[in-house]
């Protein structure tokens, strides 16, 4: 055994090191029905366009390391749709199926920022209610 080699040599716990990442089993039925939701996700998009770029986007949260997109702006880039659209779908898969990526932010910080938002709509003090050539504020409506 490789361990018992180095546990000579090296002044390490081993032991302790594997008994922290056993792993955990999950039921098949439990696989197939993360999959399954996955796979409605993927086919609810309009075109095979978006729902490969779904793929890809999920690709690059779980796998950052082995996807071919750092980010979702690169995959979004690439299927020649807006981040905010990409962005929104993985939010729509998130949160109606309670998943969580480690990427991205808290549901407390989304919170507070749509908050935020609907405040400066309220004072009319939004960025979407002023013009890029003057500055100034105009009332322009939003659906937030």
């Amino acid at each position: 055994m490789k361990t018992a080699w180095l546990s000579h040599h090296v002044d390490f716990d081993f032991d302790a090191l594997e008994s922290e990442i056993a792993e955990t089993l999950v039921p098949i039925s439990r696989v197939a029905s993360a999959l399954s939701v996955i796979l409605h996700w993927l086919s609810q998009s309009k075109d095979f366009r978006f729902s490969g770029a779904k793929v890809a986007a999920l690709a690059a949260l779980l796998d950052p390391v082995n996807s071919d997109y750092r980010n979702l702006s690169q995959v979004a880039r690439a299927a020649g749709i807006s981040r905010a659209t990409l962005s929104k779908a993985i939010l729509n898969l998130r949160d109606s199926n309670g998943i969580r990526f480690r990427m991205g932010k808290s549901d407390d910080a989304r919170h507070s920022y749509r908050q935020t938002q609907l405040e400066l709509v309220a004072a009319g003090r939004h960025a979407s209610q002023r013009t890029k050539k003057t500055n100034s504020t105009t009332f322009v409506p939003r659906g937030i």
